[in-house]
């Protein structure tokens, strides 16, 4: 068993959408529109997956590490 569980979350500009995806736990791909609709896809399949995988079991650590990058505008300086 892995001492905490890492997953990646991506923003994805295009769909308006978050994807989760983990090495640490085999087959884990989630979409959602929020974040905090993403991290209850993630609490309910990742056990799921985890059983599935012959690991697990009890209280599961997971650490979902989020990236959205963006651009921002901002005025020129004048001369």
């Amino acid at each position: 068993m892995t001492a905490v569980y890492q997953i990646t979350a991506y923003w994805d500009e295009n769909t308006g959408r978050w994807t989760a995806v983990s090495d640490d736990i085999p087959g884990l791909v989630v979409e959602a529109k929020d974040f905090k609709q993403l991290s209850k896809n993630v609490s309910e399949l990742a056990p799921q997956l985890l059983e599935l995988n012959g690991d697990g079991g009890g209280d599961i650590p997971i650490n979902i590490t989020a990236q959205h990058s963006m651009r921002v505008g901002y005025p020129m300086a004048a001369e």
